[in-house]
């Protein structure tokens, strides 16, 4: 599954990002990472970008053309 359909509120754990290594770089550097666990926070009116909550530490907005990137494994 991949971090753009997620829904508001659901958890998951990074499994992989693709990419190039400079767009794995820019991530690592923000705490996005594989293991790392994210949560939904909310959408824009357009839902794009997206809020994301990253290891119940930090949170950011993602375009959702890079969060169709990132592939989560939904945590229950």
């Amino acid at each position: 599954m991949k971090l753009s359909e997620l829904k508001i509120n659901e958890k998951a754990k990074i499994v992989s990002i693709c990419g190039d290594d400079a767009f794995k770089i820019r991530l690592n550097n923000i705490g996005i990472k594989n293991g790392a666990e994210v949560k939904v926070l909310r959408f824009s009116p357009l839902f794009d970008p997206m809020e994301i909550e990253v290891n119940e530490s930090i949170t950011i907005a993602i375009r959702k053309k890079s969060a169709e990137n990132i592939e989560v494994e939904i945590i229950e």
